[in-house]
């Protein structure tokens, strides 16, 4: 009895197993990736944390170098004071027609307060280099901290998406050994029932109840068909409408490659070429998998997003390196802009 049932529960027993090995393949798979994961997200921690002591030691610097700065505009007024003073006690040149000793006095004292002020113009014009110097190397060691910062972010993001793979797993591997297990009580079960249906003497009533219990069984398995193939179609429904929106998202990016390279600086950041060659490739993924029947596609969506992710990235350390570039060019020019000032002044 039950024969074509136990068969059944064979094969389903069978495919069961099957799925309970591939959910704890997938899951260990899982697993090294989390590691992997992990790893990386050590890793832009450290690099992270060496771009900020970096920044900090180039913070110092121009801290040191802004307190000689101030140190040298106030040795420089007080060598300019002290010439100003010593000039308004100019004695005169002649006494009754003759030269006046007190004035060649006067005369060597003024020359030397002149070149201490000279020297304080020197001491300051160099301190001021320095700090402008001092200036463009944080502006370049503050660049890698933004990009540091980015990549643990990214790592981050990277970890949680793969400890939610790992999740994910242990719950399918855990459903896949429990109908294991739920199926090899199964032929228990039958034989339970086939003992009750052919027990003697006949139990009419409790035959009765057996057969409502199986009438009842298959109908809750039919309704279970039914759900099953709507919610297959609302799978399909849902995907269609994911590729739409991602068809929708993929021809508003269409364009930025011919922008990106358009780009006056695109050739001084590498990293600009690998994002338009990567939208490109999405582009032609895309339009590749739209010929095809929605039910037919094949784009790998979470890939594609994991991609824009990376291009997200690449995108705003080229922003970051190209703001450091600027810092240090406006650095240089403020410097150019002092030092031409001080030839001036020898001018004058």
């Amino acid at each position: 009895m039950f024969e074509h049932i136990r068969a059944q529960l064979g094969q389903q027993l069978a495919q069961a197993q099957a799925a309970a090995q591939a959910a704890a393949a997938a899951l260990q798979q899982a697993q090294v990736a989390q590691a992997q994961a992990a790893m990386a997200v050590s890793a832009a921690q450290a690099g992270l944390q060496a771009a900020q002591n970096n920044a900090a030691a180039a913070q110092a610097s121009v801290n040191a170098a802004q307190a000689d700065v101030t140190a040298g505009q106030n040795d420089l007024a007080r060598a300019e004071q002290a010439v100003s003073d010593w000039e308004d006690k100019e004695p005169p040149e002649e006494i009754n027609g003759r030269p006046n000793p007190a004035h060649g006095t006067w005369l060597a004292h003024l020359v030397r307060l002149q070149d201490a002020a000279a020297a304080a113009q020197r001491a300051l014009t160099t301190a001021q280099g320095t700090l402008a110097a001092a200036q463009a190397a944080l502006a370049t060691a503050n660049a890698p901290v933004a990009a540091a910062q980015q990549q643990l972010t990214a790592a981050q993001a990277g970890l949680a998406a793969a400890q939610a793979q790992t999740a994910q797993a242990q719950a399918a591997l855990t459903a896949a050994q429990q109908q294991v297990a739920d199926l090899q009580n199964e032929p228990a079960t039958l034989d339970a029932e086939q003992a009750r249906i052919t027990a003697e003497p006949l139990n009419r009533p409790d035959l009765q109840q057996a057969a409502d219990a199986q009438t009842a069984a298959a109908l809750a398995a039919r309704q279970d068909r039914h759900d099953r193939r709507g919610h297959r179609a609302a799978v399909s429904a849902d995907r269609t409408a994911t590729l739409a929106a991602q068809d929708t998202a993929v021809d508003a990016l269409a364009g930025l490659p011919a922008e990106i390279r358009a780009l006056t600086l695109f050739s001084h950041y590498p990293g600009l070429g690998a994002v338009a060659a990567g939208l490109d490739a999405i582009v032609a993924a895309s339009a590749a998998q739209r010929a095809k029947p929605p039910g037919q596609r094949t784009d790998d969506v979470t890939g594609t997003a994991a991609s824009l992710q990376t291009m997200l990235t690449q995108l705003q350390t080229a922003l970051t390196a190209a703001t450091g570039d600027l810092a240090t060019a406006q650095a240089n020019l403020t410097q150019a802009i002092t030092d031409v000032a001080n030839a001036k002044k020898a001018w004058l």
